[in-house]
């Protein structure tokens, strides 16, 4: 499933890439950019999906259900913990939302 996702996801990026490029303006665009630069970016871009990606979503997988899997039997022993599991799930959730943003930016300026 994680390969055939991948894949679905590779070309939708491939096909969304080159829409752009082919509605970018011609006078801007293709004359300042060299066509090597373009394959690169698009090679870069489709490998990062085909490799990184697939194995990025099987060890976030495995991960969350090894966590599951703890917090269940950890419930299950001792009740009161739900408490605290709640508390710890709802600052987790605020605190990914404030730092998503400069971790996106911090990957922007990185790519560039």
């Amino acid at each position: 499933m994680l390969v055939l996702a991948t894949q679905r996801a590779a070309l939708k990026q491939h096909n969304n890439m080159l829409r752009k490029v082919m509605a970018a303006p011609i006078n801007l665009f293709f004359d300042v950019t060299p066509i090597g630069k373009l394959l690169n970016r698009f090679s870069r871009d489709i490998a990062m999906l085909d490799e990184s990606i697939n194995y990025s979503i099987g060890s976030f997988l495995s991960y969350i259900y090894g966590a599951i899997c703890s917090l269940t039997v950890a419930a299950i022993a001792v009740q009161y913990i739900l408490v605290i599991e709640f508390i710890y799930f709802c600052c987790i959730a605020y605190l990914f939302r404030k730092t998503l943003p400069a971790y996106k930016e911090a990957y922007r300026i990185n790519q560039i």
